[in-house]
């Protein structure tokens, strides 16, 4: 049997996703196909992006080592890291104008919490550009006016690569504009 389900760890945002009957860690999600009586045969943690897939069979059959660690949320409940992270954030913005990075359920759930609105979303998809959010413009990053902050609603690591990627094809983005979650 396979299954693949998002990992809640690597992408707290999946919370907002109210669609998901469950939201899984690796661990919770070996605990349920164990009490189903499954065995994971292989586990693709280590080269899936923000999903967890297994491969599972019988119990009988195979004895599978655990996974090395993953970057992600820290040893702790994804609410309260997203919830960290929402306050981080509120803090950066409450007194300027700011942009989202993105349009997907992530910069949504963020542009909820946050203080006012944002003055635009930043998107590099070109079908979403030009289009809007709620009356928010959608601009590609390049369009982005002078020094308006950039949240980056994602894991850190995944927002700093794309911040470098982002300074490096725009230079008139600079690095200090860009608000990462601790």
């Amino acid at each position: 049997m396979h299954g693949k389900v998002p990992d809640v760890k690597l992408n707290p945002n999946d919370l907002s996703e109210v669609d998901h009957v469950s939201h899984f860690t690796n661990a919770a999600l070996r605990f349920c196909a164990r009490n189903a009586g499954f065995e994971v045969v292989a586990d693709g943690h280590a080269w899936t992006h923000n999903c967890l897939t297994f491969l599972l069979g019988s119990p009988a059959v195979v004895r599978e080592p655990a996974p090395a660690a993953k970057p992600g949320v820290a040893a702790g409940d994804p609410f309260d890291w997203l919830n960290a992270q929402i306050q981080r954030f509120v803090t950066h913005v409450r007194t300027g104008s700011y942009s989202i990075f993105g349009t997907g359920m992530a910069s949504l759930l963020l542009a909820a919490q946050l203080p006012g609105s944002p003055k635009c979303f930043l998107d590099e998809d070109d079908r979403r550009v030009g289009g809007n959010i709620d009356g928010i413009p959608i601009v590609h990053p390049q369009q982005l006016p002078a020094a308006i902050q950039i949240v980056m609603p994602f894991l850190p690591e995944t927002s700093r690569a794309i911040a470098k990627r982002l300074t490096t094809q725009f230079p008139g983005l600079k690095a200090e504009l860009f608000l990462f979650a601790a």
